[in-house]
């Protein structure tokens, strides 16, 4: 059951992932820069938020996001694949809004 969630949630990354570049296509080189950047904050910020929620890590989440190594030893896969999936959704939402506002 837990590998089937596992799963999921990977498959649900990826997909968003693919989405979201898909409409970084869409965009002039100035909005996808911007979009990329505010969805890079967003994962950063949701990173700082898991090692903030569990202070018995006592790594600095500024450590950790600094260097991947630390990052990827101390957050479990499926943790990050789920940072991953809302950063995704954040970068799918910015783009759309994008794309709409160039079309209005």
């Amino acid at each position: 059951e837990k590998s089937r969630a596992r799963m999921y949630i990977y498959r649900a990354s990826k997909k968003s992932q693919r989405r979201a570049l898909e409409l970084h296509r869409t965009l002039s080189e100035e909005h996808s820069r911007d979009v990329s950047a505010r969805a890079a904050d967003r994962k950063r910020r949701l990173i700082r938020e898991w090692f903030e929620s569990r202070p018995e890590l006592r790594v600095s989440p500024d450590v950790a996001l600094a260097d991947r190594k630390i990052l990827e030893h101390i957050v479990p896969k499926l943790d990050m694949h789920k940072i991953e999936y809302k950063a995704a959704e954040f970068e799918i939402s910015l783009a759309q809004e994008a794309v709409r506002a160039r079309v209005v």
